[in-house]
């Protein structure tokens, strides 16, 4: 008797693996290079099927929403398509029913809408597998068999198309779906999927199909009949060199199977344990490995950038004191030969005239690299935060990557014009809040504007934009998820020197009345840094605030007062 353990019982190293992410990361320097955004949706994509395949299913829809980002503005196609069914796949992972069913209905009904006959039998294979899970057939009740109604849709398209390779995918599927319910059609379905793969053969199919097909003479009562076709598929993986987890996993579960109606218990507990084992130790590896790259690479980057920050404060620093040092000894040789030189004056003027423009430029140009340096920083937390696979790191580092793009918007209207230094908030505030907005992908949502004329002092417009900030983001995170149609509204008005900021949502609401200090669903936690951070700045502008509801029942509205330093 051939031995199944031996086969299987191989340190598996899934090569596949660095060879996907490979292939992910060449596509995505691809796209950046050529600033393709359809070739970027496409690594995004990939990103999304390697986390998949590595198990990491949260990591995995966050990418695929990425590409999400990129393909649904453009209209339908096959591959926005194609994107809605392994969301669908990646949804039933992380157990969201509703996202499941609603994203297998959108690649439906998208692939008649383009008339894919390819497309239709993936929606509808799709179909079969989400209400087979949810709403598994009984035969007692009134209701028809979804699943075999859908797969049988997915039979007839085929055939429209002639692929031989997908009759046999359908009829794999069939038989799967029959054997899970350990009805005996399984049989006459995974025998005929054989039959289609001699037309055209796909090895992996191959062997997947004979491996059910034992299972299902195992379930059927016949053991050995299904044992002999279990061997038969393991020595075909072992001739051909294979090295595929989830084929391993599905002959061990054929094994398994096989044991149970033998009643071989102590080799059934051998092989789930040792296969249990094999699966932690070598995903736990490959991961430690990503991230332990990923780190290495961070901290490089961090410290070259730091390094390059560092020099060119001191190249600006130094240059300011040779300029300074000539400035001296001008003014003193003046004095020095005032009494002797007044013929000069008029040339004098021009010289200190020309000086004035060139300090001018300077500090232009000290402006535009402070901004250049906040990009900078921007793009290598976007850069960081992409990379990891952690939501609540990932997420932490999209807040500073915002909180940076706030400060280079209000470094950018702080010396934006060298004759006003102050900051027009009718301009500055959308600007702003926008920014946030499409950062989390609400651009389009209804936001609504109500200004008095206001202009504030430097001192006092940053802590104001880092409220906002604040505000605006934790608004996109906890109130416009949960809403229809979510509303956005921002208030700025003036009473004698008093100015009053306002933002309201539509979300869900705050848990209980709300004062100064206390937590709410549509705001950050009491312990949070958001929180903490309006706190300090609303103290930096000696001001007070508070938090309630817009409407009765639902909503939040923050108000914050703070006198006007100009006024």
């Amino acid at each position: 008797m051939l031995s199944i353990g031996r086969v299987l019982a191989q340190d598996p190293a899934f090569p596949p693996i660095a060879e996907k992410r490979q292939h992910a990361q060449e596509v995505e320097r691809e796209a950046r290079a050529k600033n393709d955004s359809l070739l970027l949706a496409e690594a995004y994509y990939l990103y999304g099927k390697l986390y998949a395949f590595a198990g990491d299913h949260v990591a995995s829809k966050t990418a695929f929403l990425n590409s999400l980002r990129i393909l649904e503005p453009r209209g339908d196609s096959y591959d926005l398509g194609r994107l809605y069914v392994r969301l669908c796949e990646n949804s039933r992972q992380i157990s969201q029913t509703r996202d499941e069913i609603r994203y297998a209905y959108r690649a439906k009904a998208l692939f008649e809408r383009i008339k894919s006959l390819k497309g239709q039998v993936l929606a509808n294979a799709t179909l079969a597998q989400v209400f087979e899970r949810r709403y598994p057939y009984n035969p007692k009740s009134q209701r028809p068999d979804s699943a075999v109604i859908f797969l049988k849709t997915a039979e007839r398209l085929n055939r429209q198309i002639e692929d031989s390779l997908g009759m046999a995918d359908i009829n794999l599927k069939l038989g799967e779906l029959f054997l899970f319910r350990h009805d005996p059609r399984a049989i006459t379905h995974l025998l005929e999927a054989q039959k289609w793969l001699h037309v055209k053969k796909n090895l992996r199919t191959r062997l997947n199909t004979q491996i059910l097909l034992g299972r299902a003479y195992i379930d059927a009562g016949q053991p050995e009949k299904g044992l002999s076709e279990i061997q038969s598929a393991a020595q075909l993986y072992k001739t051909n060199g294979l090295n595929d987890h989830l084929l391993d996993v599905t002959m061990d579960r054929a094994m398994l199977d096989y044991y149970e109606h033998t009643n071989q218990w102590q080799s059934a507990h051998k092989r789930f344990g040792e296969l249990y084992r094999k699966e932690n130790l070598q995903f736990a590896a490959e991961r430690d490995g990503v991230l332990a790259r990923l780190q290495v690479e961070y901290e490089t980057e961090k410290k070259e950038n730091l390094l390059k920050i560092q020099q060119l404060e001191l190249d600006i620093s130094n240059r300011n004191h040779r300029q300074d040092r000539i400035v001296i000894g001008v003014v003193l040789f003046l004095f020095l030969v005032a009494g002797v030189l007044s013929v000069l004056f008029f040339q004098l003027f021009k010289k200190y005239q020309g000086l004035s423009l060139k300090n001018e430029h300077l500090v232009r140009e000290q402006n535009h690299r402070a901004i250049s340096n906040l990009q900078q920083i921007s793009s290598l937390l976007n850069l960081q935060a992409r990379q990891l696979s952690d939501i609540d790191a990932r997420q932490a580092m999209e807040e500073s990557q915002l909180r940076v793009q706030s400060m280079s918007l209000i470094q950018s209207r702080l010396f934006g014009s060298i004759d006003s230094p102050l900051i027009d908030l009718t301009e500055f505030i959308p600007a702003l809040a926008n920014g946030v907005l499409l950062a989390y992908g609400y651009a389009k949502i209804d936001t609504t504007y109500r200004f008095d004329p206001l202009h504030l002092s430097p001192e006092q417009t940053i802590p104001l934009g880092l409220i906002l900030t604040e505000l605006v983001t934790n608004a996109c995170k906890y109130a416009f998820p949960g809403s229809i149609d979510p509303c956005l509204i921002i208030g700025c008005h003036r009473n004698a020197n008093q100015i009053e900021l306002t933002v309201s949502d539509n979300g869900p609401g705050l848990d209980f009345d709300s004062g100064p200090g206390n937590t709410a669903t549509t705001i950050t936690p009491t312990n949070s840094y958001g929180l903490e951070m309006i706190r300090m700045q609303v103290r930096q502008l000696r001001g007070n605030y508070y938090f309630a509801e817009s409407k009765p029942g639902s909503g939040t509205l923050f108000t914050l007062n703070f006198t006007d330093s100009v006024a």
